[in-house]
């Protein structure tokens, strides 16, 4: 008798799915709860949740003899964790590795590893996906029609003076599609590792990838990722406590560099840059049952979509990002399409919490 009034109030539920639940119920409750000996489950549920993530990167434990058995107690439990916890991985910390690199004058200028305010580490890879690309190139193999004016005007705009300055995403496009740049050649990279510090600063999470590769045979429309921007100087530093006040929400589509003339030195060039695709957050409405952000494409007058320059150094956080299917889900959508051709999405705030803690402040 529920099953109307939930799709009323959730949309076509082809959208929606309990594998996620589901698969959590399993790994986290019942195989902990198989290796136990039937007795204080939740006390060696924990413990083999421990023994389990802080193993996962090192050799194996016979658990059954570890946990299992009438005689076990909670002095034999303990012993256990004391020992796993000494097996435990170590998490790469982006944040040390960026001021190590700051402070190495025989480093790489720009840094491929380097801070954004003070709760973001951003790390590309020494070597880049493609070392040198014709930008008209890169255009056509990531189907970003737009490019050369984009970077055209970025570069008229704020990539002379080498000065940080703020990037936003407003007004049309200046520069015509077939404006002359001062370069010719773009390095390129197919993702960027992005790391953050802990909403409550208690640890380091492991890093999370945001990708930007073009259409190929196995992905026709590419693979690329929603991520968080910084359109506000003020609030470079207020991230994740800020919330999305002063950022902006869009997918990634390009990692580049500008590559000067070989032996000239250029303002422009002292900035890895990304393209991107805006998506606008619907002002004072909230999706009402699990009270996520509504995302819309947004688009230029001409019926495009929105894309334009942004300096890397303003990215702040990787973003996930759901279609929204409405009360009646496109037939022709599949989980190759779904993301390029949907125009409307949730942002998915029970990413993790870390994720949940920031969105919830706007």
């Amino acid at each position: 008798e529920s099953v109307v009034p939930s799709v009323r109030q959730v949309g076509s539920l082809v959208q929606w799915s309990a594998d996620t639940t589901e698969h959590a119920h399993i790994t986290l409750i019942k195989d902990p709860a198989d290796s136990t000996n039937h007795n204080n489950y939740d006390a060696q549920i924990c413990w083999f949740l421990d023994w389990n993530e802080k193993s996962a990167a090192s050799s194996t434990i016979d658990v059954d003899s570890d946990v299992r058995g009438p005689g076990v107690d909670e002095a034999d439990l303990q012993t256990v964790a004391d020992d796993l916890w000494e097996l435990s991985h170590t998490v790469t910390d982006f944040f040390k590795m960026a001021q190590q690199v700051s402070s190495d004058i025989k480093a790489a200028k720009p840094p491929c590893t380097f801070l954004v305010g003070t709760s973001t580490a951003i790390h590309l890879n020494f070597d880049a996906s493609i070392q040198c690309i014709l930008v008209d190139v890169v255009a056509e193999k990531f189907s970003l029609p737009d490019l050369r004016g984009a970077l055209a005007d970025y570069v008229e705009r704020e990539g002379r003076t080498g000065l940080p300055t703020f990037h936003k995403l407003e007004g049309p496009h200046c520069a015509q599609p077939d404006a002359p740049l001062p370069f010719d050649d773009l390095r390129v990279w197919f993702k960027v590792h992005i790391q953050q510090g802990s909403y409550h600063g208690q640890s380091t999470p492991p890093a999370l990838t945001v990708n930007a590769s073009p259409p190929s045979a196995t992905g026709k429309y590419g693979c690329y990722d929603a991520a968080i921007f910084t359109v506000d100087d003020t609030k470079l530093n207020q991230w994740p406590a800020s919330g999305l006040k002063g950022h902006t929400v869009v997918e990634v589509h390009l990692v580049m560099q500008p590559l000067p003339p070989r032996g000239k030195t250029t303002p422009w060039a002292a900035h890895f840059l990304t393209y991107v695709q805006c998506l606008d957050v619907i002002p004072h409405l909230l999706e009402h049952t699990m009270q996520m952000h509504i995302l819309k494409c947004a688009m230029r007058s001409a019926g495009v979509p929105f894309g334009d320059i942004l300096p890397l150094d303003q990215l702040c956080s990787f973003a996930h990002i759901v279609p929204c299917f409405g009360p009646v889900a496109d037939p022709h959508l599949t989980a190759e399409n779904s993301a390029h051709s949907a125009q409307v999405f949730f942002l998915n705030k029970y990413i993790d919490k870390e994720f949940y803690y920031a969105i919830s402040n706007l």
